[in-house]
């Protein structure tokens, strides 16, 4: 299993904002909504990277050979690692199952 933890670039929203997004205007709270959603959609590349990134020198593997396992570019994994690319729950799995782990996927 995977778990990602926060990092030091990860930006918690809820904590940095506080009582000042409800004091925003519809208009205002919509636009936050949306750069909030997009900084966490970041901030999920980055740790999936670093986490396939961690993994995968753990078992002594480089980029190249991981991509043969698991049938993805080794440029693909490069974009991953660095949280430059979005990949698809395809891949994502692909990649976990290469590196001996599971997707969990948990509501909250």
């Amino acid at each position: 299993m995977i778990t990602y933890m926060k990092s030091k670039e990860y930006v918690d929203f809820e904590v940095a904002t506080g009582e000042r997004v409800k004091a925003l205007t519809p208009e205002a709270k919509a636009l936050w909504d949306q750069l909030r959603l997009e900084v966490e959609a970041k901030n999920f590349r980055k740790l999936i990277g670093q986490s396939i990134s961690q993994r995968r020198e753990a078992l002594g593997l480089n980029q190249r050979e991981l991509a043969i396992l698991a049938t993805v570019s080794q440029r693909d994994i490069s974009h991953i690692e660095q949280g430059k690319a979005n990949p698809t729950l395809t891949t994502q799995v692909k990649l976990l199952s290469a590196l001996g782990l599971k997707l969990e996927i948990a509501l909250k």
